[in-house]
């Protein structure tokens, strides 16, 4: 068996984050999900930018399903987010101004 490349398995870590910043933003853990994000936002700046020329022929398909997921994930946690940002938009609204 080979061993895993060091930039696949930093893929696979922003995989597991990107899932649980998606569970965060269901459960409405907005905190949880903001230091998920930091943590990722973190991970992120350690990938190299040309990431094929980082993996193995054999993880290169492995590493565009992982990227293909957490696109997926990512959509789902913003539109959670923005629905929230929605409802707390028309709570807003309909305070009446202190004067």
């Amino acid at each position: 068996m080979s061993r895993m490349s060091r930039t696949l398995l930093a893929l696979r870590n922003f995989l597991a984050l990107s899932e649980s910043m998606a569970k965060a933003a269901g459960d409405q853990a907005w905190e949880s999900l903001e230091r998920l994000g930091e943590e990722r936002a973190m991970l992120l700046n350690d990938l190299p930018a040309d990431l094929d020329a980082h993996l193995l022929p054999a993880e290169q398909a492995d590493a565009r399903t992982i990227i293909e997921r957490c696109q997926v994930l990512d959509e789902q946690t913003r539109s959670l987010a923005q629905a929230r940002q929605n409802e707390i938009s028309t709570l807003l609204r309909g305070l009446t101004p202190v004067t």
